[in-house]
């Protein structure tokens, strides 16, 4: 348990983290309360079941704390330690996918009585999962920008026709888990042979300390 905090002190987790993280909960329970239903291309309110736009954007907060604890900010320590550094990151991505986990299960206890949890829970999850991918793509501090890109978008009125705006249509919750359990799968693999920095060798060694080399 020791070696767990550790390596999360030095991946950001700290009790300011976590408060943050409280409050990103806090958002998406309070975007629950605000009806702003999703509205088709004609400006009428979507028939079916479907989840809010202000909670569709809420859930961006959650994405981005969780998605900037995928950075190492002691790489150095890692690279010169007898430990395998991708058994570390392994540990490391499946703590953060429990933690992840743990927070979307707060967020569907707090929001039961307003949306459709089932739908709530699947979009969660593919937002982290897209936070988690453009953390490698982009780097952790801008890794929840393609995930807030689809939010706004999905929320948007009129920008994306109804009939595809699947995440925001509880009939697709099903088939958003399995494209955002693919997505973390594929992600996971990535961020233990590559680290949060993804397949940009340059930036990758520039953020390191000099003198310490990659895998």
């Amino acid at each position: 348990m020791t070696a767990l905090l550790r390596l999360g002190a030095a991946r950001g987790l700290s009790g300011r983290t976590l408060l943050s993280l409280a409050a990103s909960v806090s958002i998406v329970t309070l975007t629950a309360m605000v009806a702003v239903g999703i509205r088709t291309s004609a400006g009428a309110v979507a028939a079916g079941a479907t989840i809010d736009s202000a909670v569709l954007v809420g859930l961006i907060a959650p994405a981005a704390v969780l998605s900037q604890l995928l950075q190492d900010r002691a790489a150095w320590l890692l690279e010169t330690a007898t430990r395998k550094a991708r058994r570390v990151r392994l540990l490391w991505f499946v703590s953060l996918c429990t933690l992840a986990t743990l927070s979307c299960l707060a967020c569907v206890l707090l929001t039961a009585a307003n949306v459709d949890t089932f739908l709530l829970a699947a979009d969660f999850t593919l937002f982290f999962a897209i936070s988690c991918a453009g953390a490698l793509v982009l780097g952790g501090p801008l890794g929840w920008t393609p995930a807030a890109a689809l939010a706004l978008a999905a929320s948007t009125p009129g920008l994306i026709p109804f009939e595809w705006n699947y995440v925001a249509q509880a009939s697709y919750a099903i088939h958003i888990w399995c494209v955002a359990g693919a997505l973390l799968v594929v992600t996971g693999a990535a961020f233990v042979a590559l680290d949060e920095h993804g397949i940009d060798r340059q930036r990758r060694m520039l953020e390191r300390q000099p003198g310490v080399t990659d895998d």
